[in-house]
């Protein structure tokens, strides 16, 4: 008896073994299939084709196409049609929110949307909007008596897995923090600091690199930019003094400026007109050492570190309230800044931040305007050209701005605040596709084998095309001079996966393919994921 339930352990253990290595082995097939690096070879023995994979993209020709980042694979892009304008849909999220001055946006209940918070300086209220699907929105107070509520922000503290919530009371002189109880309600408020004169702004980060997220704030009386260390478990340091006698610190922002892989510190002094970094001298976060950026920048409300040029390196953007300008300073790659002004008639421009809006894969400019009522953004178009496009212009002082996918489209929506219209709002976006596209392939170099067949992933919805043709030849040459074919003499195009590739290509040892993307509906668009050309053996 012994030995037959061992003998049937053994034959489970076997089978179970030998199922985990087949999983294994279609899991490792998979991926290597779709590993995606160009021109990646694979010997197929059952089909007896040699495989060669495409999504170098970048290396081709786009007209009228974007590169997109790919869902599936984080460290490879898609091809799309090229937004051509982007309509805003407003939605009021909270109102009679009296002096709201700041808004965030993070998934607080876990539930896998992008929920809303904010802060109402005048009824002293941190508050957050949990997200019902359909532009829908159900308030839950997380304190009403947090005097002066000016600053709201978001991130786990403690390492649970759920967004707790930061705030500065400007009257209080208070930074505090509320623990996430993971029922979608909130611990009672933690002091982190009560002596810090007109804490007016929060943001957070790991500064020391030990795994736990620290918090950052300005305080406009205290004229500080300062950091409180975490210890875990929500316990927090004193407050470490960044920049002193930084007059009317009003901003604070986080960013690897020098690039030496440590956290740099960034802020803007309002009173004394200034944009500076401090640069992280020991990787710690206990040394210190100020560079100003720019000391002549005309009431500085907000400061925001990017990557704008896409080189690398780490930009800077600010908002100037007196100055109505909203400006540009770029990173030559050794900490030399050039400023470019994007705009010098934003009546009272207070807020600054950057996202890839139309997704296009630079980052664009969004700011709020408190004088002029204005939210707005700028189109990145590259080589220092932007295009500014009005979100809103009767949003009654706007303050703050912060982008967030809310709708779980994809595509970066815009939530702002407004202190005399006393309103947390909502613009939803929704993108315009281009009519048309043409991508063209670098130049591939075929093996010797004749062509088989001609297959991609991606996703043609209705109304929407993606039709293929090849070329080919021996030199370049050649290459630029013969015509475009498809799979034979009577059809011109390849326009479903699978095609066989016409064989008056196999003579020759380079080709190119082409893809012609079309929609007769601008709201939707086609999208290519990867192309695979495959070789008779």
């Amino acid at each position: 008896m012994f030995f037959k339930q061992n003998k049937f352990k053994l034959l489970f253990i076997f089978v179970a073994i030998l199922l985990l290595v087949l999983i294994f082995a279609i899991f490792f097939s998979f991926n290597i299939f779709h590993s995606f690096s160009p021109n990646y070879y694979q010997l197929i023995s059952s089909q007896k084709r040699i495989i060669e994979s495409q999504t170098a993209f970048e290396q081709g020709i786009l007209d009228n196409l974007v590169l997109s980042q790919n869902k599936q694979h984080k460290n490879q892009k898609n091809i799309t049609l090229k937004i051509s304008q982007i309509n805003f849909q407003k939605y009021i999220v909270g109102d009679n929110f009296l002096s709201a001055r700041s808004v965030h946006s993070a998934d607080i209940d876990n539930d896998g949307d992008a929920d809303i918070l904010g802060a109402a300086r005048y009824i002293h209220e941190i508050a957050w909007w949990e997200n019902q699907g359909s532009n829908k929105f159900v308030k839950h107070i997380i304190d009403n008596n947090f005097r002066g509520a000016f600053s709201v922000h978001s991130t786990d503290l403690n390492n649970d897995g759920y967004e707790d919530i930061i705030g500065a009371s400007l009257y209080g002189g208070i930074v505090a923090w509320w623990k996430n109880n993971q029922n979608s309600t909130f611990g009672t408020r933690q002091i982190i600091d009560n002596q810090f004169a007109g804490a007016i702004y929060t943001y957070s980060f790991d500064i020391d690199k030990d795994g736990y997220i620290d918090i950052l704030a300005a305080a406009e009386s205290a004229n500080q930019i300062a950091w409180w260390r975490n210890k875990g478990n929500g316990v927090f340091g004193e407050r470490i003094v960044v920049g002193s006698q930084f007059t009317g610190a009003r901003s604070v922002n986080v960013a690897d400026v020098d690039g030496d892989g440590d956290a740099d510190i960034l802020g803007a002094a309002r009173f004394i007109d200034e944009i500076a970094w401090w640069e992280n001298k020991d990787g710690k976060g206990n040394i210190f050492q100020k560079h100003t950026i720019d000391n002549n920048f005309d009431g500085p409300r907000s400061v925001h570190a990017t990557d704008i040029d896409d080189d690398g390196d780490t930009d800077i953007l600010g908002a100037a309230r007196y100055g109505h300008k909203i400006a540009l300073w770029e990173n030559n790659g050794n900490q030399y800044f050039t400023k470019i002004i994007i705009d010098d008639a934003f009546r009272g421009a207070t807020n600054v931040f950057s996202a890839d809006i139309d997704r296009d894969g630079k980052q664009d400019i969004i700011a709020a305007a408190v004088f002029g009522d204005q939210v707005a953004w700028w189109r990145n178009e590259g080589n220092r050209q932007f295009t500014k496009l009005i979100i809103d212009n009767d949003f009654d002082a706007a303050t703050f701005v912060y982008p967030a996918d809310i709708n779980k489209d994809g595509y970066l929506d815009i939530l702002s605040a407004a202190v005399f219209d006393n309103q947390i709002a909502l613009w939803i976006s929704t993108p315009r596709y281009e009519s048309s596209g043409v991508f063209i392939s670098n130049i591939i170099e075929k093996p010797k084998n004749n062509f088989a067949y001609l297959n991609w992933i991606g996703a043609v919805p209705q109304e929407t095309s993606m039709r293929f043709q090849i070329r080919s030849g021996n030199n370049q040459e050649e290459l630029n001079r013969v015509d475009w074919q498809g799979p034979s003499q009577n059809t011109n195009y390849y326009t479903a996966p699978g095609m066989k590739i016409n064989p008056i290509h196999n003579t020759d040892s380079l080709i190119q393919y082409k893809v012609i993307f079309e929609t007769n509906n601008s709201l939707v668009s086609p999208k290519l994921d990867v192309v695979f050309i495959s070789y008779d053996i």
